[in-house]
Formats: structure tokens, sequence, C-alpha cells
């Protein structure tokens, strides 16, 4: 087996940061972020708790399969924080509204027995409903009011607080009066102690020296867009500072640097869609449009109740040498979606509540890494390096070298966690995937009209609750299918598996042959089998140190025979 590892991706890998807590070789798995996770359901609570890994089930779309239901009035979840924090962001699903559209709500925020804030909710970007739980068509919301099969249970609700509270402070979600959601279902509270605002650099120009205003209301586009257009012919930066600004229309990039003054201080918000014959780019974020591009510190809020058209995207675009670090993207059609780049680094993003894709690195993308970005509650693969034949518009081309290094993936409630399809040197490594449905915790494949692959790497990944089963058809925690073009060169090794809900590995075979190895893997528990080849695999498979605990069928099950050229160490 040759090495797949190029001069490109040696250059890309000699260019990142390398410490204890980001780099590869650390060993341990997810991103390291600046938030403390607690969950509803291991707190104190007078609540109700919800269990399922069943589709359509409130809980199934919760980070571990469990939440807590508050509906009378007292009832509280009460959380010990672990750290000082100022900022909360708490994932919760209240009703849809009887004729869809969603509701508003409060919900009562008490830090150690005295009232903080109201928590203000709604459920106007959930609960969406199909005629069952097959495919999603082209679109997840086939239906836009009550009926069928239901899915998207879940919002954020992001509240930066007036003072810091020290560690051990209990802060209590509880239903109180005026709080009149007939119930709340509460996945967890993320802490975070944020930093104050960033100021303006000296060698940027602020937005509002062009007539942006923030927390008024009104369309600030045409200002954006003279002040990266000055920024440019200066050579200086772009400063978005603190509040909120509204954006009607994309912002075009090259040659520039845009920043903001933190995450949690800078957003850039539309209050209309595009229309259904609109740009495919959309109206909100960014467009890659040229070299040497740099986004920082900023969120990008969209207003997308579903994946199709109208089209809304964080950031888009084709650049080369470019950096986008520190965003949040929540509630657009797609959080990132570039194609035919190169030569790019994304690190340290959250991507929340999109309809589809977290980050998707399309056809003819050369030397990308991403690097410990969180997703969350998105509709479709967290993250996916997508090769596909079938892409026109200056889009043809095999992806090479993109690595996926130190992410994490938390209960996209479609798809994959991680989507890996087609291409040359691709690579996930040391990314933690809980909570993945309907698809696979990790899949490698060629479906979708793919490149054929040339190398892929899934090494030292954590995979959690994982494995759905969608389309008739039980999908493993990690799932290689080859229903296309041939998968050559394709390693596992060094990843765990935990609580997976099918088989561990599965291969499923199709047209082309599929060179695999797999080992020092270890399965600590699923509900099928270990590894499991199906009846249409065909190529060459050596098994070599993998381990196995709690499995529920065999370790290994072969149902190809000999058409699978089978190694065992």
């Amino acid at each position: 087996m040759k090495q797949y590892l190029t001069a490109g991706v040696a250059l890309l890998l000699s260019c990142c940061v390398q410490s204890a807590d980001t780099s590869a070789a650390s060993g341990a798995a997810g991103a390291d972020v600046p938030f403390t996770t607690c969950f509803a359901a291991d707190a104190e609570y007078t609540g109700t708790l919800l269990q399922s890994v069943k589709r359509g089930d409130i809980a199934a779309e919760a980070v571990t399969r469990r939440a807590v239901r508050l509906e009378r009035e007292g009832d509280r979840i009460s959380f010990k924080a672990e750290k000082p924090f100022n900022s909360i962001v708490v994932r919760c699903c209240i009703p849809d509204a009887p004729q869809g559209g969603g509701i508003d709500a409060t919900l009562s925020v008490l830090a150690d027995g005295k009232p903080a804030a109201k928590l203000p909710l709604h459920s106007r970007y959930t609960w969406l409903y199909a005629d069952s739980d097959g495919g999603l068509l082209e679109d997840p919301a086939v239906a836009q009011k009550p009926g069928g099969f239901a899915r998207n249970f879940f919002d954020e609700a992001r509240l930066l607080l007036d003072r810091e509270f020290p560690a051990g402070t209990v802060l209590t979600l509880r239903k109180s009066a005026g709080d009149d959601a007939p119930f709340y279902v509460i996945d967890l509270v993320d802490f975070e102690l944020v930093p104050p605002p960033l100021p303006c650099p000296p060698d940027a120009l602020p937005v509002t020296e062009f007539g942006a205003t923030a927390d008024d209301g009104a369309d600030d586009t045409a200002a954006l867009r003279k002040c990266v257009a000055e920024a440019k012919k200066q050579g200086k930066k772009v400063y978005i500072p603190r509040g909120v600004f509204r954006q009607d229309g994309i912002l075009e990039l090259d040659n520039v640097t845009v920043c903001g003054a933190g995450m949690w201080h800078s957003t850039l918000m539309t209050h209309v869609l595009p229309s259904d014959k609109g740009p495919w780019n959309g109206n909100l974020g960014f467009r890659l449009a040229g070299r040497n591009i740099r986004v920082s510190d900023l969120h990008v809020i969209g207003f997308s109740r579903r994946r199709g058209k109208p089209f809304q995207r964080g950031v888009v675009g084709s650049g080369e040498n470019f950096e986008l670090r520190n965003l949040w993207i929540e509630r657009c059609g797609v959080g990132i979606w570039i194609g035919n780049c190169r030569d790019g680094v994304i690190r340290n993003c959250r991507f929340r509540n999109n309809k589809a894709d977290g980050i998707n690195v399309n056809n003819n993308s050369h030397r990308v890494l991403i690097e410990n970005c969180h997703a969350r509650g998105n509709g479709d693969d967290s993250f996916a390096a997508f090769s596909n034949t079938d892409k026109g518009g200056g889009l043809a081309g095999s992806n090479s070298d993109i690595l996926f290094r130190r992410n994490t993936s938390e209960s996209n409630w479609w798809g994959n966690g991680i989507g890996l399809y087609g291409g040359v040197n691709i690579a996930a490594e040391n990314n933690l995937v809980r909570g993945a449905q309907p698809v696979a915790g990790i899949q490698v494949s060629t479906g979708h009209s793919a490149w054929p692959f040339d190398g892929v790497t899934v090494r030292g990944n954590r995979i959690v609750d994982c494995g759905g089963v969608n389309w008739n058809q039980k999908f493993g925690s990690i799932w290689v299918h080859s229903p296309g073009a041939p998968i050559a060169g394709a390693v596992i090794e060094n990843n765990t598996i935990r609580n997976g809900l099918n088989d561990a590995v599965k291969l499923q075979g199709g047209k082309s042959e599929i060179e695999l190895v797999c080992r020092n893997n270890r399965i600590q528990s699923t509900t099928g089998d270990g590894v499991r080849i199906l009846g249409n695999v065909r190529g060459k498979v050596t098994l070599d140190g993998n381990t196995f605990g709690a499995v529920g069928g065999r370790r290994l099950r072969n149902d190809a025979g000999k058409a699978v050229g089978l190694l065992e160490k």
C-alpha cells in the first residue's frame, strides 16, 4: 500500500498551528472550544426525562438522545457551572403553531435562585414536515404546516448576560409565570466566558464611516460594499464593530480582510429572503471572488427555513489563499459552500442549525484545512468534501489534499457527521462525531456521481451514538460505499466507536472495487456487527489489530465471500 501524503499536504500541515490541543498527533478527538456543555439529562431537574433513538421523536435529535421536558409551571433544570461564565446558549425545542410557522415564548433564567433574564425563544425555523421518514426530495420542508412526519426540532438561543458569574454558580431554567409555551424540551446549555469586543485595528476602516448603523434595522448593504471597495483600494482592512448590521446583499471579496469585534459581538443579519429565482450565492454573507482573503470574528445569521431555493449561505465562492476564522454561522441553507478553491484554512468556526451542510468543500478544491470547528443541529453533513463529476460552471475536477482535523459534529438531523465523496488524499482525523442521523457518523463514498478515490484516510476519530436507518437501509457508524467509481488507498485506523446503532464499520459495494485497510480500531459497543461486508462488495480488504467489546452481532460478517480478497492479521 503506497503512502498517500503529497508535498501539497505536507506544506499545508507545516503552515498550520501545531500545539498540544490542535495537532492530530495529540491523539485527542474533537474541537477545543471555549465553552463548556452541560446536558439537561445529567442535571438536576423536576421535569420529565425523554429518551429515544427513533426518528421522529424529539429526544432522538438531542446530542445524547436524551432531553428534559418542562411542562408544568415550576418545572426546572439546574446546572452547576464548572467555570466562570457571562453567556449561555440553550438548545431547546418548543411546539410549532397549530397551522405552522412557529410560536414565540420566554423561559426564565435564574442564577443561584435569583432572576437573571427572560430567555426569548421561538420555533419559526424548526418543525419541518414530510410525507414520511423517507428522502427529503429537493427540499426537507415538503410541507410547511403540521402533518406527516416531523423533524428538525431544536433551535438555539444565545444570551450574553450583564455580568460575569463565578464557577460553582447554579444556573436554573424554569417555566415560570408568563412562560407560556405548552412545553419546553431542553437538550443542553453551553457556558462561556466571552471576552470584551475586539477594537478596530489601526489599519482598518470601520463600516460605520461609510453609513452603516448598528441596531437600527435599516439595510446596510450599500455601506458595507463601499467600505469593502475603499479598503481594497487603500490596502486596509474592513472592521465591523459591535452591534447588529442588516445585510440584504452578498459582499464579494478579493484581496481584502474583513474582521469584526467577535462572534458574540458583531452580527450580520438579513430580514428578507432572496426570490426563488435569485442567484445561487444568495443575499447574505460573503463570496470569495479572488485571492488573499481573510474573514474573522463575526456572527452571520440567516433567514432560511428550507435548504433549497431561495438560497442563503454564510460563505460561498472560489477563493485562493484564504482564511475563515472565528465565524459563527447559523440558520442559513449552508454555512460554508466553496468550490474551485485552493490553499485555504477554515478554523475555530461554529455552524449551528443550517438547513443543509455546515461546510461543503466542493469540486476542484485543493489544499484546504478545516480545523477546530464545531457543528451542531445541521440538516445534512456537518462537514463534507464533495467531488462530483456532473458538476459544471467551472467546477469540474476532483478535490485533492482536503483535511478535516479536530472538529466536532453533533446531532445533525439529516446526512452524515462527516461525508467524504471522491478525491485524492482526502482525510478526516481526530474528529468527534456524536448523534448523527439518519445516515452514518463518517461516510466514505463514490455515490452522487463522485470522482474516484485515490487515497482517503479516516483516522483517530471518536464516533458516538451514530448509524441511522433510512431508505429501508441500516447505515454503519463508519460506512464505506462504492456505487460508482472505485475507492483506492482507503485507510480506516485508530478510530473509536461507542453506542453504534447498527454495524460499526459497514462496507457496501456497487459498480466498483474497494481497496481498504481497517486496522487498530476500537469498537467498544454497537448493536450490529463489528465489521460487516455486504454481498455486493468487490476488492481487497485487510483487517489488522481491531478490537471488539460489546457487539450485538458478529465481530466480522463477510457476505461477499471470495469476491473480496480478505486478509486478517
